[in-house]
């Protein structure tokens, strides 16, 4: 009975092993139709086949396991038949029937289990292999969708590519037509080159990028069509072209956003575009002859509204130069200079730009609002050049409000804050000088300018030929202008100071030292590789403060350096400092002073000659130019070349200073056509130039001569005379003075025109004389009525003997014009006298009877500088007018 009960366990256990190995089989089945289901729809008959294989499979490894589910289902029933029997106490025969009933249906089962394994086996067997294929195909499909969509992307991207490389031509159009010349324009410009040059390489990598794509589409495309290829490596291939995909997706985003920022710079480049700024050009001369005085500019607005004047203003061009300084453009007064500008205006002012290449000098603008006043403003470019005024170098500022403006030169001024660590300065114009502030010299921070005015070997030679009174000088250091700021009364540690004084006569090698430009100064003590000086009396050194003279320094150490520098030790401060080497001592310390005055003033002369050509076609049309004594042949030839030539030759060398007026005069029979001063500024690195025409005085005198002749005569002033002050008015009482009670000022005396002029040099001049009409006859005069008195005609003919040059002002003061004289002249061709007398008769004549004419004429040749004669006209008419002569008859 016990057994009956263990079989029925076992065939429970049993039926649910074998539904579980059913319901596995059934799984394998139904996803086997599935597979199946999906492949059902690729045309290849190879995958049909597979499809027909796998469904036959399918389907019987479905009926196996339904047989092995039955089966189990029946071997449960059986155990339950058996338990029913056993547990009713059914006779043994049929509990053991029962039991070979329950052990069949196990042995049945375990062979249905075992078809439905074998049939599930080989159904995912086959399945497997579907699977493969099935794998396959959905990997090539997804490769050829991949490789689809990659020709699209690279497409896309190329397109891109092109309009990236387009905006970055047109916006590089834009920044190569803009103007560069201003800080905001140049910032700007930068940027946009800078986004335009990354622009451009990102479209250049991602045409690159795109084409490598589409070929990599291309390639796996090929791969998929041709289907030998492992799928591992088709997958592999796609896996790597959607990262490229992707990546070359950021790449088109990164282009487009270079390329929106390109655009954007392109906007900030077009708002500070100066070429679109308000421009107002100031010239003077017309067409070929004109030249640019001045331009100002600004950003849209800024000039609205403004009448922008720009005027020369020459006659403050002396106040502008300080020491050591040279005037390098004219002085140009921009205005009006109460105008408000919403925003900063620029400035140009063309200058002799040779001057930038001077060693040792630096180009500066001062400014002014009243001709006396000058400080230095700062400048944005010393090198603008405008495209319509080419050749013309300007320097260029910033300003908020107009003033007058010049460009000057003056020496390079190093500026250096020391503090009390000290340190050393050198002068960026010779490195040769330099002064070493030990530690702990000054007790709170200073700040030091230094400049350095060089004075060479070919300076001192010049200067003894021309200066017969320096004949010990031998030669000079640069003089050294040293400010210190705040400046201490004495240095607390001596500070050193080393600068070249050649030659040394210690060399034994002969050698002269290194340019300025080749030598390197080493910091340290001065005595390092130094000699001492063999024979310190002849060297002295010489220090002035500014408003005093200059005055040696006594019992200092002086030792060499390299490179022929001389070094010593400075105790205190001073302003001015240079070294004089003496070929033997001088007697007294007045003959040092002077000598070093004289190095210090020789500085600021300029040798000069004076150039005065005529035109070869026309010798009425005269040149005059300035020229330093070392360019005078290029000068000249430059001058020919321009149709002028002489005689005269030029002028001997004449001193000069920077910034001397010359005043150009003649005598002779030639005078300019323009009545007007003819007056140069003579500046060393500017074309110092005037032209003009010349005319005969007296077109009569010296008949016999084919050439009207004189002279230019040049005169010459340092500085122009300040303008005097108005007379001021005093007030008188009632009564005194005239009607309105002023006291009359007394008459002014009057004032000799060369007054503070120093005659330079003269050159002499000729003019062919033009071709003139044959005499007329000898003009018989009109007779008049008898006139008795000093206005009769033997009165006139005495006045007429004594009267010379002078006669023609008298006939202008009395009314004549020019052409009356010339007509004169040509009545009366052989005599002055005559020429006289009919300038006295018709001038008398044709005034009316009642007119005191003995006055008039008494007043006007006191005017003609003939005051001899009209109080000899005065004794004569015993002090009565002469109003009652005859009438003239014809």
């Amino acid at each position: 009975m016990d057994e009956a009960l263990k079989v029925v366990d076992e065939a429970r256990e049993y039926s649910e092993e074998v539904k579980k190995e059913a319901k596995e089989a059934a799984d394998i089945a139904e996803d086997a139709g599935k597979v199946a289901d999906e492949l059902s729809g690729e045309e290849s008959e190879e995958i049909k086949a597979q499809v027909e294989a796998l469904k036959e499979a399918s389907g019987k490894a479905q009926e196996s396991a339904d047989d092995a589910k039955k089966t189990g289902e029946e071997i449960e029933q059986a155990a339950e038949t058996l338990k029913e029997k056993r547990v009713q106490d059914a006779p043994g025969e049929e509990v053991s029937e029962a039991i070979d009933n329950v052990n069949s249906k196990m042995e049945e089962g375990k062979e249905k289990v075992k078809t439905a394994k074998e049939d599930a086996e080989k159904t995912t067997e086959i399945a497997n292999d579907a699977k493969k294929v099935l794998d396959k195909i959905k990997a090539l499909k997804a490769a050829r969708e991949t490789a689809e969509l990659s020709k699209e992307v690279s497409v896309e991207a190329t397109q891109v590519a092109e309009e990236t490389e387009q905006t970055a031509e047109s916006t590089n159009k834009v920044l190569e037509e803009s103007g560069k010349d201003t800080e905001e324009s140049r910032q700007a410009t930068n940027a946009a080159g800078a986004a335009i040059q990354k622009t451009t390489k990102f479209a250049s990598d991602l045409k690159q990028a795109s084409e490598s794509l589409d070929k990599s589409g291309a390639k796996l495309l090929d791969y998929v069509k041709r289907g030998d290829m492992p799928l591992e490596k088709v997958k592999s291939m796609e896996k790597q072209l959607k990262r490229d995909i992707a990546e070359i997706r950021k790449d088109m985003a990164k282009c487009k956003t270079a390329a929106q920022e390109a655009e954007a710079s392109i906007e900030d480049v077009r708002a500070n575009d100066p070429k679109s700024w308000d421009i107002n050009p100031f010239q003077s001369g017309d067409g070929d002859d004109a030249k640019l005085i001045g331009l100002v500019r600004g950003p849209p607005g800024t000039l609205s509204g403004i009448s922008v004047e720009c005027t020369k203003a020459n006659q403050w061009k002396h106040n502008s130069m300080g020491v050591n300084e040279d005037v390098l453009s004219d002085v140009i007064n921009v205005g009006p200079q109460d105008a408000k500008l919403n925003q900063p205006a620029l400035v140009a002012i063309p200058y002799a730009s040779k001057a930038r290449n001077i060693h040792g000098r630096e180009i500066i603008v001062k400014s002014t609002t009243n001709g006396k006043d000058w400080k230095v403003v700062p400048t944005t470019s010393i090198e603008r050049i405008f495209e319509q005024f080419k050749g013309q170098m300007c320097v260029e500022l910033r300003v908020k409000e107009f003033a007058a403006y010049a460009v000057l030169s003056r020496l390079v001024r190093d500026r250096q804050t020391i503090d009390k660590k000290g340190a050393t300065m050198g002068s960026s114009g010779d490195r040769r000088v330099y002064i070493t502030y030990p530690h702990g010299c000054i007790s709170r921070p200073i700040d030091v300018s230094l400049e350095v005015q060089a004075f060479d070997n070919n300076t001192a030679s010049l200067m003894r030929q021309r200066r017969q009174k320096v004949q010990i000088f031998a030669s000079a250091s640069p003089i050294l202008r040293i400010t210190h700021s705040p400046t201490p009364k004495e240095f607390k540690k001596p500070i050193s100071i080393c600068l070249p004084l050649p030659p040394n006569p210690a060399r034994k090698d002969g050698s002269r030292g290194l340019r300025p430009s080749a030598f390197t100064k080493s910091k340290g003590s001065i005595n390092v590789d130094s000699e001492p000086v063999i024979d310190p009396g002849l060297l002295h050194v010489m220090i002035r403060h500014d408003g005093t003279t200059w005055r040696e320094l006594k019992n200092i150490s002086l030792n060499y350096g390299k490179n022929d520098t001389l070094c010593f030790d400075l105790k205190s401060p001073t302003h001015r400092l240079v070294v004089i080497r003496t070929s033997v001592k001088p007697d007294t310390n007045q003959a040092l002073v002077h000598i070093t005055q004289t190095v210090e003033d020789w500085t600021k002369v300029k040798v000069a000659s004076i150039i005065l050509h005529q035109h070869i076609d026309d010798r009425s049309h005269a040149l005059i130019q300035i020229a330093p004594s070392s360019k005078v042949d290029d000068i000249e030839d430059k001058m020919i070349n321009e149709g002028f030539e002489g005689p005269p030759d030029p002028s001997s060398e004449i001193e000069m200073v920077e910034g001397e007026e010359v005043l150009v005069k003649f005598d002779g029979n030639l005078r300019p056509t323009e009545d007007k001063d003819m007056i140069l500024t003579y500046n060393s690195e500017r074309v110092n130039r005037l032209q003009f025409y010349l005319e005969a005085v007296d077109q009569f005198r010296n008949f016999a001569s084919d050439h009207d002749k004189g002279h230019a005569i040049f005169y010459g002033r340092e500085k122009p005379p300040e303008p005097e002050p108005e007379p001021e008015v005093v007030e008188n009482g009632e009564g005194e003075g005239d009607e309105k009670g002023q006291q009359q000022q007394p008459p002014k005396k009057k004032k000799d025109p060369l007054e503070g002029w120093t005659r330079l040099v003269q050159l002499p001049v000729a003019v062919p004389k033009v071709e003139r009409p044959p005499p007329k006859q000898k003009r018989v005069f009109k007779q008049a009525v008898k006139v008795e008195g000093p206005l009769s005609e033997e009165g006139l003919m005495d006045i007429a003997r004594e009267l010379t040059n002078e006669w023609e002002a008298l006939a202008r003061f009395l009314g004549h014009s020019h052409a009356q004289i010339q007509r004169i002249k040509g009545d009366n061709p052989n005599s002055m006298e005559d020429q006289i007398f009919d300038m006295l008769i018709s001038w008398r004549n044709n005034l009316p009877r009642s007119v005191n004419k003995v006055e008039i004429l008494a007043e006007n040749l006191a005017r003609a500088g003939r005051s001899d004669l009209m109080e000899d006209l005065k004794c004569k008419s015993g002090g009565d007018g002469v109003g009652d002569e005859g009438a003239e008859e014809e």
